[in-house]
């Protein structure tokens, strides 16, 4: 894992570059937000600019995937968002933007463009990790509990190449951690044959209950291989199941995924206030664990803002026939199963 630490010179250039150009809305006007955040990459700081090409260089280098920048920059004052309806009262209270510039940032100079669904909080480029009282102990990025391992949004045929993850409000009296296992290291553990039966569109997975709220035509994914192009996975721990579950050797070959991931060494990170966590979503599969909880009404108050990634424009393009107006964003309506 690439870690790195923001030098307080750096962070607070980065901040007052943000507060002076960046004073569009992007939840009511996203383009006019991304220019004045292209503003903001023409005056990086040295040493940002320089993280941004080591990430990038990275990638494209097939070298370390997993990034942790420490000591970022984000917004000063933020909302009480409280567990009803988070997301609505973000945007009507949230007047600063310096966490949805950064992760702009970024995604822009980093050549990571953010997708969005339309469908998904109404189209908002900008996700909240933070808990619903709706959806309390489900398997969503809504839940106030544990996540399985999983990729994010399994179900849906357009998925993510990596996510990013940006600490805003974290209590230091609970201790919640974020798991990551590498998928090479998964399918390297497993048998030939299991690797060949994982390979074949034998298994679906139900989409999460906040995706089911958000489009009601969206219930089971489309049969897939949990493992496909050598190194990607498509699998949702005790949601991804077989097709046909009389077919004992996809059954075998699930049963043993699940051993090997479970008794596999993971990476363990604890995302803090002002971290920004950038790990593969496809290349890889990730889990939440409550390691510590101290104060469970303040664990419900953690908020980390999330966006979806690709790996690059090249690889955004390849869905461009499915976005609206808005590049990135993916017209769910005409994606349903």
């Amino acid at each position: 894992m690439y870690t790195e630490i923001c030098t307080d010179e750096a962070k607070n250039a980065l901040y007052s570059l943000i507060e002076r150009e960046v004073k569009t809305n992007p939840y009511k006007n996203y383009d006019g937000f991304l220019i004045d955040v292209k503003r903001v990459a023409n005056e990086l700081p040295e040493q940002t600019s320089s993280m941004f090409k080591t990430i990038r260089n990275s990638i494209d280098n097939d070298k370390e995937q997993v990034f942790l920048i420490r000591n970022c920059p984000i917004d000063k004052d933020l909302p009480e968002l409280g567990n009803e309806d988070p997301v609505n009262v973000k945007r009507a209270t949230k007047k600063t933007f310096v966490g949805e510039a950064l992760l702009a940032l970024y995604s822009i100079c980093c050549d990571m463009p953010i997708l969005s669904y339309t469908t998904r909080n109404e189209g908002d480029f900008f996700q909240d990790v933070k808990a619903m009282d709706k959806y309390n102990l489900t398997q969503t990025q809504k839940t106030n509990g544990a996540l399985n391992w999983h990729n994010d949004r399994t179900a849906h045929p357009v998925r993510a190449d990596y996510l990013m993850l940006l600490g805003l409000r974290v209590p230091e009296q609970n201790r919640i951690e974020t798991h990551y296992i590498d998928a090479k290291k998964v399918i390297s553990q497993l048998p030939n044959h299991h690797i060949y039966e994982l390979n074949r569109n034998s298994f679906y997975t139900p989409y999460d209950d906040f995706s089911r709220d958000s489009n009601a035509n969206q219930q089971n994914s489309e049969p897939h291989s949990i493992i496909y192009e050598g190194d990607k996975l498509r699998y949702y721990d005790d949601r991804t199941n077989i097709l046909n579950p009389s077919v004992e050797k996809s059954k075998e070959a699930l049963e043993n995924l699940k051993k090997v991931i479970n008794e596999s060494q993971v990476d363990i990170k604890e995302i803090q206030e002002s971290d920004l966590f950038i790990f593969p979503n496809l290349k890889g599969l990730h889990a939440r664990q409550l390691a510590g909880i101290q104060d469970f009404a303040a664990q419900s108050e953690r908020w980390l803002l999330k966006t979806y990634n690709f790996e690059s424009s090249r690889v955004a393009n390849r869905y461009s026939y499915l976005y609206t107006e808005k590049f990135g964003q993916v017209n769910d309506d005409c994606l349903t199963v």
